[in-house]
């Protein structure tokens, strides 16, 4: 019984942070990085104003520690 129970809280746990991650990816979808590093919205309205808060592209993080390791 105690298995089931278990079995029973995972789903409803994945069901319920799938849902979420659903709804943030739909709010978040018409979000644009722009070349002047801002975030912008629907219509241009600035969202942040430097990207992620310290600028530095996280597709690019991986290039960034190599380089500061041998520095």
């Amino acid at each position: 019984m105690g298995g089931r129970e278990s079995l029973v809280d995972t789903a409803i746990r994945t069901a319920r942070s799938g849902y979420m991650q659903r709804r943030l990816i739909n709010a978040l979808q018409d979000l644009k990085l722009y070349s002047d590093g801002t975030v912008r919205g629907d219509g241009g309205i600035i969202t942040q104003f430097v990207y992620g808060g310290d600028g530095i592209d996280p597709m690019k993080r991986g290039y960034l520690d190599r380089y500061m390791e041998n520095d």
